[in-house]
């Protein structure tokens, strides 16, 4: 498997020069001052609207520390190097970092939000789909992880999502029956 993960990142990693601008702000957005403004702005008008919307608020700000949360579990338990850290060649676009590469937690946190989006407003969460798509392929053309690395931090997003849904979902039906 791991020829093949290596084989994958290096034909990620390679991509043309002319990605680089959007895969580094899908690598980096969060970073920038003016998207975390425009994060809170939505967060607040989704919260003053109500309903789906601010369920999705809630939501996605207790799934993605959760999400973080479970790839630093990964990283601290079961340490991997980054591809730049091992592999020669690399063309590093973001900045370096020693922590172990074991579960991006930039994709983990997009596809937990992804999933809260999704799971309740369906087709409108299309965009954020592919956002945290962009997200993870990023982390490979920056070469800051590996596909297995990026996948697995989709997997721990996933999950996150699912697991404040269903976990929402269950407070309110415990909630609706007669004591």
């Amino acid at each position: 498997m791991e020829p093949y993960d290596t084989g994958l990142f290096r034909t990620i990693n390679n991509g043309p020069e002319a990605l680089a601008p959007l895969m580094r702000f899908f690598s980096e957005a969060t970073n920038y001052p003016w998207f975390k403004v425009v994060a809170v702005v939505l967060v607040v008008v989704l919260l003053v609207r109500k309903g789906a919307g601010a369920r999705v608020a809630v939501q996605g700000m207790v799934a993605f520390p959760l999400a973080n949360g479970i790839t630093d579990l990964f990283k601290y338990w079961i340490p991997e190097a980054r591809p730049f850290q091992e592999l020669s060649g690399v063309l590093l676009r973001a900045g370096w970092s020693d922590s172990a590469g074991t579960a991006s937690a930039h994709s983990a946190n997009m596809a937990a939000i992804a999933f809260v989006v999704v799971y309740q407003l369906r087709w409108w969460g299309a965009p954020w789909i592919l956002f945290a798509i962009l997200t993870g392929l990023s982390r490979s053309y920056n070469g800051v992880h590996y596909p297995h690395q990026v996948l697995l931090g989709w997997m721990c997003g996933a999950f996150s999502g699912w697991l404040i849904c269903r976990s929402w979902d269950a407070i309110v039906a415990s909630r609706k029956k007669p004591a």
